[in-house]
């Protein structure tokens, strides 16, 4: 081909295409459209958009029929004149110049949520037609969830003309058309769907992310191009588009603010390319990074309008300023937070007149709005259309805050009087303060608790002098106590810490256990601001014995704390109490049914610590029953005490002394040695001895060594040591007897000694027996001493032997006592075993034969043995 053919080509190519018309440019219809649907546009006839709706519908779904003959489900049409595969009746639909038909359009184009999709009510109208009802089914599989599905948008929402590949063509041409003819309804209508359309896998749509992007900058462009010329149309479009969008197309982000450190909620709608270019065109924290996504740079401030700085991120601001009925349109009308932000930031910086004029019907219906924003700007209106401080302005913000049951109007309340209550005066504050404390005892709502909270801790209000007494504290408190809802317990505890540091002890008398039950609730701020009370005005309040023991009574280490520091920083204010205090004391610290953590921390912190110096106030006699406690803890704490209050020996009591003496605290013991050496002379000989019976060694060992010193040794002494039950005292007792046998009467401590029922006592007491110069009287007054031996067994067989020889040498002396020991022997004759009664028998001889007269009396005996 030579280059004339080819430029030939080239030229004919460009002329055709500068000649070529796009087919959707051609405005020649497609499909037609059912016949009865045209006849009801063209007649206007109220039906016809539900027509369209049906016809939308039956394209993407299907009813069935039962047929009795085939006995099977035949399609059942809404209309005959149809094809299910062809979707070019929507173009059609277009390019009908009726104005129903540009209802019926933008009815198809809308997006529904569940609750407002009118298929159930076609589905019982067409089940009303045919006698059984099971004979009529929707789809193929299920009657309520797949032929939803078919036409779902996302989620929340749902498209009688769903973006699939049937209709998608026309869609984009209709689009296209909208955008060339300035159809502002349609144009909007489908940017929206192009924007919110999310894949998050409900959408049914067909086109490319790329094809999505496409028309996303395309919409914008059209935009841009309005705004660049400074079209009054920018604003009517841009409104036209933000109306349509809907929380649902937002994602709900919950993040901490960095300068706060508290969490807020916001909206997150990265991918709404267009809406994003229209608010936030110039933002220096969200920007759109290579014309594609948009990144947000910074968090969100919390939305504080009518107030605070106001910076224009919106493109093209001058042209908004123009149409603050638009501004207000979106106000009221939209449902999303950030459209309404947008709004009422420009009312309020830059439509000031606007708002001035603005209806008091208008400004009702911002204030009876559900969504905060809206709600806040009328507030603010309302309130300062009122004169501050009358009468009728207090009214209605008393009305906001107890009357209102909407927790955005409380939070707008409250806001407004962070601003404008500085303009009040002093006196009014504190009045209006005054009353909020007072009037919610009609109305308990957490919410109005929860408000009247922030209010008065505010700055302007925390520093009022108010004036508050402890009965409306208590009523404040009464109310939290009466609150069912943990959750909710903490707003009434939160007004009680607030009023807790007014409170005027001064002025009204305030008993410390009244605040007893402040200083353990739930809440640490209110705990922290009674003990700031109870520290800073102790001196008026009415603390007394009782109320300082129920304080220390507690087992929280938290209260335990503050207890310790109260005291120490009161202790000499506490000197006249402390008698009282530390008899109340000791008894909590001995009571079973307190906790033992509560015992031991007022035993061991309180009174063994911090006021153990004072612990002299106690009767001596309780602290020595308490060394013989049960418990070892008690013990010691007992002998600590003694060993602290450097007593005098002439404290004690003789009985105290021995007690403390069989102490098992070694160092109370060794103490105690000092104390008896200055009261020796004042002991009796019996307490020494009891004073030496104890398990204790070095007890026992000293009380012995100290009676050993003694010079004179009295036979009360001895006869008590022997009377002992441990073998080492009557050891003891035979040494000091040989110690010093020339002072006493040897005869009478034998006959002492056997009475004693010990083996080793009656054995050395037959010893003595051996010594001493016998008669009829002490013969018969050691009878019972020598039966006892005699009936000994095993280890007494010594001392029987030897009882035997001595009572043989008794008898000899006379007749008399020679017949006393005859009856003994043969009453003890029964009892013995052969060896000893071949004893006894040459006993009796022996006395038979040195006294004959008693000869007959032993043969009659004999013959009873």
């Amino acid at each position: 081909m030579t280059q004339d053919h080819a430029d030939h080509y080239i030229e004919e190519a460009k002329t055709e295409k500068n000649h070529f018309i796009p087919w959707w440019k051609e405005n020649k219809a497609k499909r037609a459209l059912p016949a009865q649907i045209v006849k009801k546009i063209k007649q206007y006839h109220p039906d016809a958009i539900t027509d369209c709706l049906q016809l939308a519908y039956a394209s993407t779904t299907t009813y069935e029929i039962f047929n009795e003959q085939t006995n099977s489900y035949d399609p059942y049409t809404f209309f005959s004149d149809y094809t299910k595969e062809d979707g070019s009746w929507l173009w059609t639909l277009y390019l009908m110049e009726e104005p129903l038909a540009k209802q019926a359009m933008l009815a198809l184009l809308k997006s529904y949520p569940h609750d407002e999709l009118p298929i159930n009510d076609w589905f019982q109208e067409i089940m009303a037609t045919y006698e059984y009802s099971d004979r009529v089914r929707r789809g193929y599989v299920s009657l309520t969830k797949s032929h939803v599905d078919k036409i779902r948008k996302d989620s929340q929402s749902y498209l009688f003309i769903p973006f699939s590949q049937k209709f998608f063509r026309y869609i984009k041409a209709i689009y296209k058309r909208s955008e060339l003819i300035k159809d502002r309804a349609v144009w909007a209508q489908l940017t929206y769907h192009f924007d919110s359309e999310k894949n998050d896998g409900y959408s049914a749509s067909t086109y490319s992310h790329q094809t999505k992007h496409y028309l996303q900058r395309r919409s914008w462009r059209t935009l841009r191009q309005l705004g660049k010329s400074a079209s009054p149309e920018y604003v009517e479009y841009a409104t036209d588009l933000l109306l349509h969008y809907r929380s649902n197309d937002f994602r709900w982000v919950y993040d901490r603010d960095p300068d706060t450190n508290e969490y807020m909620r916001y909206c997150a709608g990265l991918h709404l390319w267009v809406l994003n270019h229209i608010l936030y065109h110039h933002s220096e924290h969200i920007t759109y990074k290579l014309g594609q996504t948009w990144k947000r740079i910074q968090k969100p401030r919390p939305f504080t309008a009518p107030f605070g700085d106001f910076t224009q991120e919106e493109a093209f601001p001058s042209l908004w300023k123009k149409r603050p009925d638009l501004l207000f349109r979106l106000l009221t009308e939209s449902d999303v937070s950030l459209i309404q932000e947008f709004a009422a930031k420009n009312l309020w910086h830059h439509q000031q007149v606007f708002l001035k004029d603005l209806s008091d019907e208008k400004i009702t219906q911002l204030v009876q709005s559900n969504d905060k924003i809206p709600n806040r700007l009328g507030l603010f209106l309302q309130l300062d259309r009122l004169k501050q401080e009358s009468a009728v302005y207090f009214d209605q913000i008393e009305h906001y805050i107890f009357l209102s049951g909407n927790p955005d109007q409380h939070r707008n309340i409250y806001l407004y009087l962070q601003l404008r209550s500085n303009q009040w005066s002093t006196i009014t504050r504190t009045q209006f303060a005054q009353k909020l404390l007072h009037r919610p005892f009609e109305n308990t709502n957490r919410d109005v608790v929860e408000i009247i909270h922030q209010i008065l801790a505010g700055p302007l209000f925390e520093i009022l002098p108010l004036s508050v007494d402890f009965d409306l504290v208590k009523k404040w408190f009464s109310l939290y106590q009466a609150c069912s809802r943990h959750w909710d317990k903490r707003y009434f505890l939160d007004i009680v810490t607030l009023l807790m540091p007014h409170l005027n002890p001064q002025r009204e008398h305030i008993a410390g256990d009244q605040l007893l039950p402040f200083l353990r609730a739930e809440n640490e701020p209110l705990r922290n601001a009674t003990r700031q009370l109870l520290q800073t005005q102790f001196a008026a309040l009415q603390l007394d014995e009782r109320f300082l023991a129920d304080l220390v009574t507690t087992s929280d280490i938290e209260e335990q704390t503050f207890a310790i520091q109260f005291l120490q920083d009161k202790i000499l204010w506490l000197i006249p109490l402390a008698e009282h205090l530390l008899s109340l004391l000791w008894v909590r610290m001995l009571r079973s049914d307190i906790e033992k953590s509560i015992r031991q921390f007022i035993r061991d912190q309180i009174l063994g610590d911090l006021l153990i110096h004072e612990l002299n106030r106690i009767p001596l006699c309780k602290i020595v029953t308490l060394l013989e406690s049960d418990d070892v803890e008690n013990q010691t704490f007992a002998g600590k005490v003694l060993l602290q209050l450097e007593l005098d020996a002439t404290s004690f009591t003789p009985d105290e002394l021995l007690r403390i003496a069989h102490n098992p605290i070694m160092a109370l013991r060794q103490q105690s040695y000092h104390w008896i050496q200055k009261r020796s002379q004042d002991l009796e000989d019996s307490w020494w001895v009891n004073l030496a019976e104890t398990d204790w060694d070095d007890t026992r060992d000293w009380a012995l060594s100290y009676i050993e010193q003694y010079q004179h040794i009295s036979n009360n002494i001895l006869y008590g040591l022997l009377d002992t039950s441990r073998q080492d005292i009557q050891s003891f007792a035979f040494r000091l007897i040989e110690q010093h046998r020339d002072q006493l009467d040897m005869e009478q401590l034998m006959l002492r000694t056997s009475e004693s029922p010990y083996l080793h006592v009656q054995a050395y007491a037959l010893q003595l027996a051996v010594q001493i110069t016998w008669n009829e009287a002490k013969l018969n007054r050691c009878l019972h001493f020598f039966r006892t031996l005699l009936l000994k067994v095993n280890q007494g067989r010594k001392a029987k032997q030897k009882t035997y020889q001595l009572l043989l040498q008794i008898g000899k002396q006379n007749e008399e006592m020679a017949q006393t020991v005859c009856h003994l022997l043969m009453e003890m004759s029964h009892s013995n075993s052969q060896h000893e009664f071949e004893t006894v028998l040459h006993s009796l001889i022996q006395l038979s034969v040195q006294f004959p007269e008693l000869a007959d009396q032993f043969s009659l005996d004999m013959e009873d043995m």
